[in-house]
């Protein structure tokens, strides 16, 4: 959400808390007959996101459930670490899955806005995550693009979490030999 600080400062004082959000004050205005289209676009980013993010945790999670069940009760080098693996790839095609439907939705939701709307700061201003974007190798020259940045964003902070959860968990997957779960993380 980039006019986050804006939407705060609404209600009154922005917080000293949240002097990390950046400031992006409005730019024009969004044609009428493209505010519905815009609203719509930003709830399906948010909603396919949302699903994306779940799946991808509890996914980890789970994988790294069994890698420390099976490191914890099985001497190594038992084939339970075989097991694990393939289990935890099966449990790979959910995120996969939720993963194109992000990019889908997106394509579904804002296809009735050209992007010059979508990125411009009076609708979504996704300009204003170009540079975000770009850090984590997702350039912004459509909505797809953004679709895919918001997707590794994600990722990357469900992988945070689930690290600040379980310190092992990276190495845990690494054991697994499910690096794929990270993947989208530059």
């Amino acid at each position: 959400m980039p006019r986050a600080r804006e939407l705060v400062g609404l209600c009154g004082p922005v917080p000293t808390a949240l002097d990390c959000l950046l400031d992006h004050p409005p730019g024009g205005t969004v044609a009428a007959d493209q505010t519905k289209a815009v609203t719509k676009c930003a709830a399906g980013i948010e909603k396919a996101a949302a699903k994306f993010a779940a799946t991808k945790l509890r996914t980890a999670q789970r994988c790294v459930d069994r890698v420390f069940a099976c490191l914890e009760t099985k001497p190594s080098g038992d084939p339970c670490a075989t097991d694990v693996q393939a289990k935890c790839t099966k449990d790979r095609v959910p995120v996969d899955k939720a993963h194109a439907k992000l990019l889908e939705s997106v394509a579904a939701k804002c296809g009735g806005v050209t992007f010059d709307v979508l990125r411009s700061a009076a609708a979504l201003d996704l300009d204003a995550d170009a540079e975000s974007c770009d850090s984590i190798g997702a350039a912004l020259a459509s909505a797809a693009d953004y679709a895919e940045c918001v997707a590794r964003r994600h990722a990357c902070f469900m992988n945070s979490l689930l690290v600040s959860e379980v310190p092992l968990a990276e190495l845990f997957i690494h054991v697994a030999d499910q690096r794929a779960l990270f993947a989208l993380c530059n």
